[in-house]
């Protein structure tokens, strides 16, 4: 029978083993072995959390009780893939997974807390926060909550799109001047008057951020494989005040469009320009779902209409949504009240477990807003649309493919303006609270 210690340990393997099983819910065979250049593909990364073919990763934890103080030289960035588990399909090399985890579980279950206290000596560690002796408690600990959590973050990314960190530094160029280290938000660069680095452990750190390499003066900085002279100057191409002020006063919900489209090019340009905006811990994991293509979009109305009949005629109104029946009336006038006859339309979802889903949304479209309007595109945010197909005929969402497990911020109608504005609003004033504290 397992120790409270043992328990702890048992519960806290099987929680973080089951949680990389649900981040890898929707990997078919062929994303599985697909990765951005210089990133393990995810049924490396699996192999990897399985350990060498044979032994395992119990092997190592039974040298901590079979020997006393064993060395154990750990060989990182191994992804231990064999011909064997080449050929395996994802499904088995996650369920491989998951037994190696309960083996160990059942083998820390055999234990007294005397033998979970025995240690091991791995170099690899020294100076880690662990250190280079750890005791078997700890190390049990250690793969469950580095190890696997790193990789579930690993996965994420690899799924994400994101590149390897590859974060290297001219040494022609650097001045040392420690602008990196000083503003890493992870606190990982060294610098102390040298060339900058990032140890190797620290390197599952990184966020992404990349203010390392926007904050160089020098251009010294590269990451992801990033040329720092392929990137846009700051200086001198800004906006000034006064145009953004113009832009945030004179931007105007539009709901009357003209009927052709926005060419694709522009559509895809917007989206990758807002696929910039910030993200809570730069998790970068919003999905832009939009309907680029007019005929795509009528279906998509007339779909979303025949369920809002049904909801009035059934009388299957959710509550607070009895304003549905007017729209339809409307509809039924030759007048679309939700859509606004737009050609296009965009819903930012994220992972609902994400950090800040629902800022994280919201942001993106804010940007997408001002940027498609700087451009003479007119936006709509569209809460008729969201509430349509999110609470009167919910099936929508599944038809616009928003995954299950994320949250929908909001839909935005947009398209060709068939209107034109001549001068900003005058609103305000603004209601400030200024905070004295006496």
């Amino acid at each position: 029978m397992a120790t409270a210690e043992g328990t702890r340990l048992i519960t806290l393997l099987r929680e973080k083993a089951a949680a990389f099983r649900a981040a890898c819910q929707d990997i078919d065979e062929r994303a599985a072995v697909c990765a951005p250049e210089g990133r393990w593909t995810p049924k490396e990364i699996v192999s990897h959390l399985c350990g060498p073919e044979g032994g395992g990763l119990l092997a190592g934890l039974r040298r901590f009780v079979d020997e006393e103080t064993p060395r154990i030289d750990l060989v990182p960035e191994q992804t231990f893939m064999t011909p064997r588990r080449e050929e395996l399909p994802f499904a088995a090399m996650l369920d491989e997974m998951e037994a190696e985890y309960a083996r160990i579980a059942e083998f820390v279950a055999s234990l007294s807390d005397d033998q979970l206290g025995r240690r091991a000596h791995i170099p690899l560690l020294k100076g880690s926060s662990i250190g280079e002796y750890p005791t078997l408690s700890l190390w049990v600990q250690a793969i469950a909550d580095y190890h696997i959590a790193f990789h579930i973050d690993h996965l994420r990314d690899v799924l994400a799109g994101r590149k390897a960190l590859c974060f290297t530094v001219n040494k022609d160029r650097c001045g040392s001047c420690a602008e990196c280290a000083a503003d890493c938000p992870m606190g990982i660069i060294e610098c102390a008057g040298a060339v900058p680095s990032i140890a190797p452990e620290n390197l599952g750190a990184c966020i992404a951020c990349q203010h390392c390499f926007a904050v160089c003066p020098h251009a010294a900085i590269s990451i992801f494989g990033l040329n720092p002279d392929d990137s846009q100057p700051l200086a001198g191409h800004l906006p000034e005040p006064q145009q953004l002020i113009t832009l945030i006063k004179g931007r105007r919900s539009v709901r009357r469009y003209r009927p052709e489209p926005v060419d694709r090019a522009t559509i895809d340009m917007l989206l990758q320009v807002v696929a910039n905006c910030p993200t809570g811990k730069n998790t970068c994991r919003n999905l832009y779902t939009v309907i680029d293509d007019p005929a795509v979009m009528e279906q998509f109305r007339q779909r979303t209409m025949a369920g809002i009949r049904t909801a009035v005629e059934n009388n299957t109104l959710p509550a607070g949504m009895e304003f549905f029946s007017g729209a339809l009336r409307a509809w039924d006038g030759g007048k679309d009240v939700i859509f606004r006859g737009a050609p296009h339309l965009l819903a930012v979802s994220t992972p609902a477990n994400g950090p800040s889903p629902e800022a994280d949304t919201l942001i993106a479209l804010t940007t997408f807003d001002l940027l498609a309007q700087s451009m003479g595109l007119g936006t709509l945010w569209n809460g008729f649309a969201k509430w349509a197909v999110t609470k009167v005929v919910p099936e929508m969402s599944r038809v616009l493919g928003i995954p299950g497990d994320h949250y929908l911020g909001y839909l935005m109608s947009f398209g060709k303006p068939a209107v034109e504005y001549w001068r900003t609003v005058e609103r305000g004033p603004a209601h400030i609270n200024r905070v004295s504290l006496v």
